[in-house]
């Protein structure tokens, strides 16, 4: 990040800037990029967990080459000293500066050499607040909308620690510190709620539609997915309600397995996102659902479900709307060559139809 893209402090609580103590930082152990059994672990099993998927090592190496930037402040709470804001970028500096921890990370070679490049800082600027709440809208601006965005899961998973943590918010308020619309607020807050109700009402495994959560949000925009879950619209949901009908067991495993695959090899029915639409015209019909249940084939499903017939129905309504609209403009251009070629293709595409 260059100081041109330094991130807005003046928002936050207290917004003091000072400089910390690195061996005096700690990870952050409810960090929205941890799963959740890993949230609450020690300090050395969170930096294992962030090495080993994050790469800190090139955060690192950059550091000892060129210093750390005072454009980058760590955000930490005051009182607890817990870094809320470039986890990462502690772990680098802990893993430079600390020869016993790199050395369990997972390849210690690498961090000998990166050490090696220069002197690691003793102290880094921070930016002090007093309540994790108070440092929301900056981590909100760095990892929803702005220039380091976390995975879908993360998202989520952070949109409903503002809205159930002990300082909870409401969607606005929220929408308004991750900078997206309430809308979406309320649908990525729903879509996590209905994972996790997948897994501790219903016991299922969750672990594949985490790992691929952004196409679980893509497949719950499609209304034929949302009514065969029961899921509510998103101006219908509430903070701490459940968004999953009782017996919906049963349907969110299908689902997961039609989109994911399952535990034993069997391969997903949806091979590509853009067949998600067609997946929800499918379960809407009785027919299109039990013929996809017998033969996990989507194309058959799709055929036995009336999609063909349904969809031709849509392009052939969608054609006569456009054309209905392009009448409030036919009169004042009706001589431009280019529209008379347009209006004859038309009409010749109609007569090949018929």
């Amino acid at each position: 990040m260059t100081e041109s893209e330094a991130l807005p402090t003046t928002g936050l609580a207290t917004g003091e800037s000072r400089n910390a103590v690195v061996a005096e930082l700690l990870l952050d152990p409810d960090n929205p990029r941890l799963p959740p059994e890993l949230q609450g672990a020690s300090q050395i099993e969170l930096a294992q967990y962030i090495d080993l998927h994050y790469e800190p090592i090139r955060v690192a190496e950059s550091i000892a080459r060129r210093g750390y930037f005072p454009s980058e402040p760590l955000i930490v709470q005051r009182e607890t000293n817990l870094v809320l804001e470039g986890n990462r970028r502690l772990v680098a500096l802990r893993g430079l500066s600390d020869p016993a921890l790199r050395a369990t990370f997972d390849d210690p070679a690498a961090w000998e050499a990166a050490a090696a490049l220069g002197p690691s800082p003793e102290e880094v600027p921070v930016v002090e607040v007093v309540e994790r709440s108070d440092a929301a809208a900056v981590i909100g601006y760095r990892h929803i909308s702005g220039v380091e965005p976390w995975e879908p899961m993360q998202k989520a998973r952070f949109i409903a620690s503002l809205l159930e943590g002990p300082d909870a918010s409401d969607f606005a308020t929220v929408a308004d510190l991750v900078g997206e619309t309430e809308h979406s607020v309320r649908s990525q807050y729903r879509n996590f709620v209905a994972v996790r109700e997948m897994e501790t009402r219903f016991g299922e495994n969750t672990t594949r539609v985490k790992n691929h959560f952004g196409t679980f949000t893509r497949a719950m925009q499609s209304q034929g997915v949302r009514e065969f879950l029961g899921t509510p619209a998103p101006s219908s949901v509430d903070v701490g309600g459940s968004v999953l009908p009782d017996g919906a067991g049963e349907r969110a495993a299908e689902l997961s397995s039609w989109l994911f695959g399952e535990e034993d090899g069997t391969d997903p029915v949806i091979s590509d996102s853009r067949k998600i639409s067609d997946l929800g015209a499918i379960i809407q019909s009785e027919d299109g659902l039990a013929e996809l249940r017998k033969t996990r084939s989507l194309e058959a499903a799709f055929e036995a479900g009336g999609g063909p017939r349904q969809r031709l129905l849509n392009r052939l309504a969608q054609a006569r709307n456009a054309l209905r609209a392009a009448q409030k403009d036919f009169d004042s251009h009706a001589g431009d060559d280019e529209v008379q070629v347009l209006l004859e293709e038309c009409a010749e595409a109609l007569d090949d139809l018929r």
